[in-house]
């Protein structure tokens, strides 16, 4: 699953600033939205832009971001994951930078990075039902709220920790789509339906 569907996402998102920008539309649309509707979600923003009703609250001034910043977004991320000397360093350093634009913070930050590059992941509601967690420790809240950098530099080397106990980007991936399919058997065959959705609801039909 990982390997067919992020590989594809990995390849389209990393073609150009305007791709990337419909990852960044594509995870606020998951935000407090089931991963069925999503690809209805995103057709109604393509149509009618930010006069979506699906961009209500801060989704709507994150999306003005994404599409005001495409450029800037795509050359700075680009810059820092072949620049990085090893994957490690790439996940931190996206992380701390995906996390502080608009409407992401670090679980939806982590979510762009998985879906770019293959790299960190994301511990939604989901995952910290399934692995008994705080769900406080990673809020937006605290990461943008926090006043100094170690700080932040702490919450995201132990985002990546937890990440990795786990078993990593790919495992959490794929483990994730079969735990959303199972709960959704009326909605998904198997989890490589789950995973396929993220592709049809990101790349152009």
């Amino acid at each position: 699953m990982f390997n067919t569907h992020q590989k594809k996402i990995g390849v389209f998102a990393q073609t150009n600033p305007e791709n990337m920008a419909r990852v960044y539309q594509f995870v606020l649309a998951t935000i407090q939205q089931n991963l069925n509707q999503t690809p209805d979600i995103m057709g109604d923003i393509d149509n009618i832009k930010e006069s979506s009703k699906y961009l209500f609250g801060f989704k709507q001034r994150a999306w003005n971001y994404s599409q005001d910043n495409m450029q800037g977004i795509f050359d700075t991320t680009m810059r820092i994951h072949q620049q990085s000397k090893t994957e490690s360093d790439a996940e931190h350093a996206l992380l701390l930078y995906f996390a502080g634009l608009p409407g992401l913070g670090v679980v939806k930050g982590g979510f762009m990075i998985q879906l770019c590059f293959g790299l960190s992941g994301c511990i939604d509601s989901h995952n910290i039902k399934r692995f008994d967690l705080n769900s406080n420790t990673f809020s937006a809240a605290r990461f943008k709220n926090a006043k100094t950098d170690k700080l932040r530099n702490k919450i995201i080397s132990d985002y990546h920790k937890l990440v990795n106990n786990i078993g990593g980007c790919e495992t959490l991936w794929n483990s994730w789509c079969e735990y959303v399919a199972d709960r959704n058997n009326n909605i998904y065959g198997s989890g490589y339906d789950v995973s396929a959705l993220h592709v049809s609801a990101i790349l152009p039909q």
